[in-house]
């Protein structure tokens, strides 16, 4: 915060921390995409025809722009969030830099 370098024990602690912050997404969206497969065979099976299309290797930039996955993933998130939102309540009326915010406010 005031321009200081971590020190090795921080450093440390943030590494751990996105360490079980990307395994816990990742894990979230495995589950995810497992359940919605299992419920939506044909969707599985789009996936599927998609994934056989692909050239041999891999290409990344034909992964970035497969329709199917991209629109699958997409909707599997915007449904199934792999990071909790929490939302709070303004208890009060709030003016912060010219914005104003009414109690009740999510």
């Amino acid at each position: 915060e005031n321009g200081d370098p971590l020190s090795i024990e921080a450093l440390k602690d943030n590494l751990v921390l996105m360490l079980f912050a990307g395994h816990d997404t990742t894990y979230a969206s495995l589950g995810s995409t497992l359940h919605y497969l299992s419920l939506y065979p044909e969707m599985h099976a789009e996936l599927e025809k998609e994934a056989i299309s692909f050239r041999d290797p891999l290409d990344f930039d034909e992964l970035k722009n497969a329709p199917v996955m991209t629109a699958f993933l997409t909707e599997m998130w915007r449904m199934d969030p792999p990071v909790a939102r929490a939302q709070r309540m303004l208890l009060n009326d709030v003016e912060f830099s010219g914005f104003n915010a009414k109690k009740g406010m999510l």
